[in-house]
């Protein structure tokens, strides 16, 4: 159960205060970068992985969802939104998003293929087997 916001904490409330800044300038996505980086670097890896893994899943959306953020799956036939989720071979987290079901991978593989233009030309995105 989710408590109002009246009823947190002040040090929580100042938590989200500087989260919300963060996401605003973009902070939190150096941070998060800074740390997958030296996580590497302790594994003996180079700061960019060479390849990712990505997976995409439909997730049942509510009867109130709106209907333009949802969709039908063609593959399983149900109503709901896509997820992705794209991890380097440590398994940690490079790409996190959701779309509306009906898109498929188009939203994943556009932020593969995104993140493919800030890669060094040496990696190499290829589907796995």
């Amino acid at each position: 159960m989710a408590l109002p916001d009246a009823r947190l904490p002040a040090v929580h409330r100042r938590a989200y205060y500087y989260l919300g800044k963060w996401c605003d300038d973009g902070a939190d996505q150096v941070i998060h970068d800074l740390l997958r980086w030296q996580v590497r670097e302790r594994r003996g890896r180079c700061e960019d992985p060479s390849a990712i893994v990505m997976d995409t899943q439909t997730v049942h959306a509510s009867v109130n969802a709106a209907k333009a953020t949802t969709g039908l799956d063609p593959g399983k036939k149900s109503r709901g939104r896509k997820r992705g989720i794209t991890t380097d071979i440590l398994s940690l987290l490079i790409e996190l998003g959701a779309a509306c079901a009906v898109r498929k991978l188009v939203a994943a593989g556009q932020a593969v293929y995104l993140y493919s233009l800030i890669t060094p030309p040496s990696t190499r995105v290829r589907k796995s087997r």
